[in-house]
């Protein structure tokens, strides 16, 4: 099983002031402190954790034009996240181990390829369908990560590129089918996330969201903006 005890730390690092004298501050030093902790919250990396429950084996393609061009990416895309959704819980034989599911909901923005997904892209939006992660093994069902950790991770508003597949048949023992997505759920191929880094932070525009962009070819790393991106993405449609 796929299971550990121990809560991982949190995906975003809280900031609380704390004003024990309000009536003496004036509300020019109050404008100042909220000031002072937006840009602060602004500068801090984003954690990535929660995307990254797992390790993935795979062949990385050498640009975004070759992975749109497989024939297993159904969609390609760029859009904004609304947020985030709870998503059922599949049982798995032997063991009844729970595969919990989470899905990151995006307004489409541009969609460039689209193969037999016409009901997936319904709406406007996609439901992109995540890996949970960790269980607690001491009750075997309560997740250790939580809504929260993904809201912070990749937070509404934030902009993403997908390269999505089909999602894998895990089971066909659903519990919670009423979290089931509107619409039919696309997963992302492991290079197939990319996010576009808030503002504020230093070093390459764009993050990987599965995979550390590290893992990609040098390509990918060259691609300086995230318009740039999506104008790569738009010269394959099929």
């Amino acid at each position: 099983m796929r299971t550990r005890h121990l809560r991982r730390a949190g995906a975003g690092l809280a900031v609380a002031v704390a004003l024990l004298a309000a009536g003496a501050c004036g509300s020019g030093n109050a404008d100042m402190a909220a000031t002072s902790d937006a840009t602060k919250q602004a500068a801090m990396p984003l954690d990535l954790s929660p995307l990254r429950s797992h390790s993935y084996n795979f062949a990385p393609k050498r640009t975004p034009e070759e992975l749109a061009r497989q024939s297993y990416v159904k969609v390609t895309a760029v859009g904004t996240v609304e947020g985030w959704q709870e998503g059922p819980t599949f049982i798995t034989e032997p063991s009844n181990t729970p595969y919990m599911r989470v899905y990151m909901v995006v307004r489409l923005d541009k969609t460039f390829k689209k193969l037999e997904a016409d009901h997936a892209l319904r709406g406007g939006r996609v439901y992109v369908d995540l890996d949970r992660g960790p269980i607690n093994t001491l009750d075997g069902r309560t997740p250790l990560t939580s809504m929260a950790d993904f809201e912070r991770a990749v937070p509404k508003g934030t902009k993403v590129a997908l390269f999505l597949t089909n999602t894998p048949k895990i089971s066909d023992r659903v519990q919670d089918a009423q979290r089931t997505a509107p619409v039919r759920p696309l997963a992302p191929h492991p290079q197939g996330m990319i996010i576009e880094k808030p503002s504020g932070l230093s070093g390459a525009p764009l993050l990987g969201g599965l995979v550390d962009l590290g893992r990609y070819p040098q390509q990918w790393k060259d691609i300086r903006s995230f318009d740039e991106l999506a104008n790569r993405m738009a010269a394959i449609t099929q």
